[in-house]
């Protein structure tokens, strides 16, 4: 008796076992049937090789019509085509939190990945897409891709898929920018701590973004002196501003110069308190002459006008080597020496 093969496919299980079945038996007598079982198996455990299933062992058993197995026999080879599917993995996605880059591009890999053969293992590399390039609504990370590569313990990348479109919470990082290059500038008193700073160049801005900044600053204190302190307060604008943050600049200083007389006052200062300002740097190193401050500009002019720098008098000091019409402690002005006609009056 022969008889025909047939084989289905099957996924993946790490074995050539097959599922094959005998059907049009050829050489039954009369009508009669008979029952027959296989063992078969694939000619490769993978799914890459496997193609062919040989039926290797042949059972049989009583079917109808007085068919009896004792009365019949069948060899076993028979072949027939089939496929073994890669086995289907799944996974749970995790995204990694970034820098602000312009892109939507993720860093994203998989745990928890179920569905293997036994100790098998498969290493994969995946790409994730953020659902927004923007700080401000970038919170999704979308699996967007996925290759496999042969892993450990005979697992073998081709005999297995993973689907993508797996997503995890994740966010984008504001992304910070330096200043290089930026100054304080020196200035007249004016009884305030507003300080003007200047130049400056953003460091960290994404090729093509537009990003400016907005520079503002303030002194330390509000009197006259040499290098002193000034804080930034800047701030970034442009389009793309919102993803970013910016780092302040440090180590900036400047001076701030007493005033000469009420007329170079700023609106709103205090003659006095200018007055004072200027007698207290002027005479820094001669404390025994550091008077109560004059109650009106006109007694502060002529208070002015009494005391001589290096011989000449200072109200009528232009002080033209700093360009600058006002007394004080300028960079070049540490060694000028005061004198008040008074002071051989004083016991």
């Amino acid at each position: 008796m022969t008889a025909a093969a047939s084989a289905s496919n099957r996924v993946y299980d790490g074995t050539t076992t097959a599922n094959a079945t005998l059907g049009s038996f050829i050489g039954l007598v009369g009508s009669e049937t008979i029952n027959a079982s296989t063992a078969a198996t694939f000619n490769s455990k993978d799914v890459a090789t496997a193609n062919l299933v040989t039926i290797n062992d042949v059972t049989l058993s009583n079917g109808t019509n007085g068919g009896l197995a004792s009365n019949y026999s069948l060899a076993s080879g028979q072949t027939a085509s089939a496929n073994i599917t890669q086995r289907a993995l799944s996974a749970t996605a995790a995204a990694a939190t970034r820098v602000y880059d312009g892109t939507t591009t993720a860093a994203a890999t998989f745990i928890g990945i179920t569905g293997f053969v036994g100790n098998e293992t498969v290493v994969t590399n995946v790409t994730g897409e953020f659902n927004s390039k923007d700080v401000a609504t970038a919170n999704l990370v979308t699996i967007s891709g996925v290759t496999l590569s042969d892993g450990n313990n005979g697992g073998l990348a081709s005999n297995y898929s993973l689907v993508t479109g797996q997503t995890a919470a994740a966010t984008i990082t504001a992304r910070a920018l330096t200043v290089a290059g930026a100054s304080a500038l020196d200035r007249v008193y004016d009884g305030t701590v507003a300080a003007t700073i200047t130049g400056g160049t953003l460091v960290g801005v994404v090729d093509g973004e537009s990003v400016s900044l907005i520079r503002s600053g303030s002194f330390a204190t509000p009197f006259v002196g040499q290098q002193i302190p000034v804080a930034s307060s800047s701030v970034l604008s442009g389009i793309d501003a919102a993803n970013y943050t910016l780092l302040q600049p440090i180590g900036l200083s400047a001076n701030i110069f007493p005033v000469i007389n009420a007329a170079n006052l700023p609106n709103g200062v205090n003659p006095a308190a200018a007055y004072e300002s200027a007698r207290a740097s002027s005479f820094a190193n001669s404390p025994e002459l550091i008077y109560a401050s004059p109650s009106s500009s006109s007694e502060m002019i002529n208070d002015l006008s009494n005391r001589t720098v290096n011989g000449a008098p200072a109200s009528g000091r232009q002080f033209t080597d700093l360009n600058l019409t006002i007394i004080g402690t300028g960079l070049n002005a540490p060694e000028w020496t005061v004198s008040d006609p008074d002071e051989d009056k004083k016991e």
